[in-house]
């Protein structure tokens, strides 16, 4: 059944008084209060990743066989529900931000629980999204195997072969549907991709920055892959309106040119970024703009949306910029890299860009602002800096947030006696009330799934 799985880959009145009477005196009885209990505070209410599964094959069963191969799922299970509805903004203008197309994609919502999109529609094939190593709703293949077609359309030329017609070399480390949940291996049948379903902010952390995401990052799914590639998607025109040296950029270490220009999707902001503060040097410098260290540039995607590029001199990308020139001093945990997409955002929360002290710029930015706000309100459903921080906020709990046994439960979809029972690794560390990291988590999710369902 795996080698198959391969292939194809969500109070009293007053009245008179009688004469009184002579007695003794007694103690009068105190008030009585009655006890205030407070309000039960509402528990966060849950999904379960099965639950995911069964939503999608479904969906999957209900479609034509023309549409099943387009759709792509994202999960929410782990979300609670009154969240959910922040959730599916967040997503949306984040599948904005690296459409391909020039169109602004709403999405879909099924049970409140399960995201579903076309990935046609934002210029995406199956072979990028087969590559997506989610931790929890795929595996990968443990050696070479050489298998038998199955049936089907084949991706490599969209046409439609018998099963055993030829056999295919599936190579170790492949990413395949995740076998510890019922209905996924149907359900990548039926969408004839290894990926049918991602959890929604896993998703989300994968392609919201670059480093360490291999080739399922920020640029990959942006379709960029050089300056020049990233130019051609804004349409640049090299017709600088504004140009400054910036002496306290609140990023570099010892300030930056800064540039505006114009491009076919809006403004083109680009910065020239050095390794030395020798100011005199840095203007000989920037005359000749080959010769600068590094750079930083925010433009417009096809549809509209904020982009963002880090590259060196020779317009090679950067997933991070080089520590001795630039460092994010917004970050919230402990690494201070400026990281293309999540750090832009952290820093230029205000239109997507930061003020700037230099003669001439301030009216310019205010109507940069302006053209940014009416494309992210059509594009994520909320003005830019509530979206910086909601995609931000998303990605640092993601990142930085421990896992715990309630979480691990939660993550599983099983109660929290049924994992503290589990032999597995670091079950020690959350049976005794302790954490472990996120990406450790995602390492050993696999082990923990496949334990509960034996």
């Amino acid at each position: 059944m795996r080698t198959l799985l391969i292939l194809l880959l969500f109070a009293g009145s007053v009245s008179a008084q009688p004469p009184q009477v002579p007695r003794l005196p007694v103690e009068e009885p105190s008030e009585v209060v009655p006890d205030k209990k407070p309000t039960p505070k509402k528990l966060p209410v849950y999904s379960t990743p099965q639950k995911s599964v069964d939503i999608v094959l479904r969906d999957l069963i209900r479609l034509s066989a023309a549409e099943r191969p387009r759709m792509m799922y994202l999960s929410m299970y782990n979300v609670p529900l009154d969240e959910r509805a922040k959730m599916v903004l967040t997503v949306k203008g984040h599948l904005n931000g690296i459409n391909r197309t020039a169109d602004l994609r709403a999405v879909g919502v099924i049970d409140d629980e399960v995201i579903v999109i076309d990935i046609t529609g934002y210029g995406w094939d199956q072979a990028l999204r087969n590559k997506l190593p989610d931790p929890y709703f795929t595996d990968k293949t443990d050696k070479d195997e050489i298998v038998k077609w199955q049936g089907g359309v084949w991706p490599g030329d969209g046409k439609t072969y018998a099963k055993s017609s030829f056999t295919v070399a599936i190579p170790k480390g492949t990413v395949v549907p995740a076998p510890w949940f019922t209905g996924l291996q149907e359900a990548a049948i039926l969408n004839q991709s290894r990926v049918p379903l991602v959890r929604a902010d896993w998703f989300v952390a994968q392609t919201g920055a670059q480093e360490g995401r291999g080739d399922t990052g920020y640029y990959d799914f942006l379709g960029v892959k050089d300056e020049e590639s990233f130019q051609a998607v804004a349409g640049f025109v090299n017709r600088p309106t504004l140009f400054d040296y910036v002496p306290k950029s609140g990023i570099t270490i010892f300030g930056r040119f800064v540039e505006r220009s114009e491009a076919r999707t809006g403004a083109y902001w680009q910065t020239f970024d050095f390794a030395t503060p020798d100011v005199l040097d840095l203007n000989k410098r920037a005359a000749n703009r080959e010769d600068r260290d590094a750079s930083e540039q925010i433009a417009r995607n096809r549809s509209g949306m904020p982009m963002f590029l880090l590259t060196d001199k020779a317009g090679k990308l950067q997933a991070s910029a080089p520590a001795n020139i630039a460092s994010n001093g917004e970050a919230s945990g402990n690494d201070r890299r400026v990281h293309t997409y999540k750090s832009c955002y952290q820093c230029h929360n205000n239109g997507v860009l930061r003020d700037v002290d230099a003669k001439g710029f301030s009216e310019v930015i205010a109507a940069d602002r302006k053209a940014v706000e009416v494309i992210m309100e059509r594009g994520a459903g909320m003005s830019s800096k509530e979206f910086a921080s909601a995609v931000v906020g998303l990605i640092d709990a993601y990142e930085d947030g421990d896992v715990d046994l309630k979480t691990a439960a939660i993550d599983l979809g099983a109660g929290e006696n049924s994992v503290a029972r589990l032999n597995v690794e670091f079950a020690d560390l959350l049976r005794d009330g302790k954490s472990i990291p996120r990406r450790v988590w995602e390492r050993v999710y696999r082990d923990y799934a496949i334990e509960l369902i034996r």
